[in-house]
């Protein structure tokens, strides 16, 4: 591993701290601020990594959440996914590629059209393709960080669900 990938591995541990801070907010306003602060991170990560599907992705994931800090409108939404096809199938690297890719798609879509439980049950979704994603291009952080932004968004929905939604033991 050379001193760039293992600078940008520590890079994507901040990343991945951020964004499971983000899965853990109850507030959706702090849910997308936080995911748009990780994004960015992440950007910088997988750009160490040489991954510029990567860098691509997080790039318009961090300008997704952030315009959707102040808009809700459904066309963005499409005009993300579109961006986010177009510059993944330019970049394109291998059947990995893909995983992240539809991810991408799906979180531009459900961004714009789900608030609250419905956003995090889509947002775990997109999180698990985003995993196979980083097996890929053998990326640990983001394994990490897939796999802990999983059990917080698990952990946050078990926490909120209303009493009259759980099962008696």
């Amino acid at each position: 591993m050379t001193t760039l990938e293992l600078i940008g591995q520590g890079v994507g541990f901040i990343s991945m701290a951020m964004g499971w801070y983000a899965a853990y907010q109850s507030d959706d306003r702090q849910f997308i601020f936080y995911n748009f602060a990780s994004a960015l991170v992440a950007a910088l990560h997988f750009g160490m990594l040489g991954s510029m599907v990567g860098v691509g992705l997080m790039l318009i994931s961090g300008l997704r959440f952030g315009i959707s800090l102040y808009s809700k409108h459904a066309s963005w939404g499409t005009l993300f996914a579109i961006v986010t096809l177009i510059q993944g199938v330019y970049l394109f690297e291998g059947w990995y590629d893909g995983f992240g890719i539809a991810s991408s798609m799906m979180a531009c879509w459900i961004l714009f059209a789900f608030e609250g439980r419905q956003l995090r049950i889509a947002a775990f979704i997109c999180i698990l393709l985003s995993l196979v994603h980083s097996v890929g291009i053998d990326s640990w952080s983001s394994i990490l960080y897939c796999t802990g932004t999983m059990i917080s968004l698990a952990w946050g929905l078990l926490r909120s669900t209303p009493k009259s939604e759980t099962v008696a033991a």
